[in-house]
């Protein structure tokens, strides 16, 4: 139900590896009793706003049954996603909706809506969905990366299978520096992938990624009663999200590259690292490489990875734009001709 991609498997081990001992604390918690009122105050204020995604995907492959061979046979694969704004926009995680041709999203009160697919980052592992019908909804704030810390009790508004939601909290285990990944140990089912989790400041903290099995965690290490899923800081995602929903509206332009996500994690230079270039991308085209650092895009200096992201969306694609970027002491001048952000199917 909540898949965890293969390619994660290698980037989670260093995560993994200092999970060991006890929890660090990094500031007062609140009390289980509080955490239970907090839990219930939560529930009620968003529980409408949490909706079961039903994803479908075609079947393939032949059948010697007659009756069987023509119909349409559909795989559901199930998720859950959260707005993030009022037009009826919803954030999931990317597995969920991947390869869909069809996705249905259900309301808490057994609403059906059809949502289409606005866009998808293969890097961040995030999708937009759309429906037609605008929310009567304001969006929660968003925790701040600085106040993201191991120790801290979190929230979870998580939906079964069945659209039965269900509530669950849990306790930050690990934040994994290099991408921003949140480790959160929780007892018992929090939902699938795309549930939101929530500070104890009532603030949106993130979304559900995937489970962390134990095979996958260090020798001699085993989760116990607890489990280990990964949480997508909702800080970061929202800025991919934005720019996905910026770029359905104005056809901004897409580059292909993932950056970090922590400002300031770019040893100590000023500029932007280029963390991976995807392939057959404007960025893998014209010349750029992992590890460049972008100091100007079009013209304009950036310095922190919003910046980076606020720039590329503000660019259109079959726009031309001059990057200029540090490479190995050697400062190199590249021209990127964008195109729209492809889906991934």
């Amino acid at each position: 139900m909540i898949k965890r991609p293969k390619h994660f498997a290698l980037l989670m081990l260093p995560l993994l590896i200092c999970c060991r001992g006890a929890l660090l604390y990094s500031e007062e918690q609140p009390s289980d009793a509080e955490i239970r009122i907090l839990s219930e105050k939560i529930e009620a204020k968003y529980k409408n706003s949490v909706y079961t995604v039903n994803a479908y995907t075609k079947l393939k492959g032949d059948t010697d049954d007659k009756q069987i061979k023509n119909k349409t046979r559909w795989c559901r694969n199930v998720g859950t996603a959260f707005p993030i704004d009022e037009q009826g926009h919803l954030i999931t995680f990317l597995c969920v909706v991947k390869k869909a041709e069809k996705v249905v999203v259900v309301s808490r009160s057994g609403d059906e809506s059809h949502a289409e697919i606005v866009g998808t980052d293969k890097t961040e592992k995030i999708a937009i969905l759309k429906i037609m019908k605008p929310f009567l909804f304001t969006p929660p704030p968003i925790s701040k990366w600085n106040s993201i810390h191991p120790g801290n009790k979190v929230i979870l508004l998580g939906v079964h299978p069945e659209n039965e939601h269900l509530v669950t909290q849990g306790v930050i285990s690990k934040i994994h520096d290099s991408d921003g990944a949140v480790l959160v140990s929780i007892p018992g089912n929090p939902g699938t992938a795309g549930t939101p989790v929530f500070d104890s400041a009532e603030k949106l903290l993130g979304i559900l990624a995937f489970h962390v099995k134990d095979k996958f965690l260090p020798e001699g290490e085993i989760s116990g009663e607890n489990n280990f899923y990964v949480v997508i800081p909702m800080e970061y995602a929202s800025v991919i999200a934005y720019s996905i929903i910026n770029n359905e509206q104005t056809q901004s332009g897409w580059l292909g590259i993932s950056i970090p996500f922590i400002e300031g994690d770019n040893n100590g230079d000023k500029g932007v690292k280029i963390q991976s270039v995807a392939e057959n991308s404007p960025a893998a085209q014209c010349g750029l490489q992992p590890h460049d650092m972008i100091i100007e895009y079009n013209g304009f200096p950036v310095s922190t990875p919003k910046e980076m992201i606020t720039a590329v969306a503000s660019t259109k694609s079959g726009d031309t734009v001059p990057i200029k970027v540090i490479r190995q002491d050697s400062i190199l001048q590249f021209k990127a001709t964008l195109i729209s952000r492809p889906l991934s199917k």
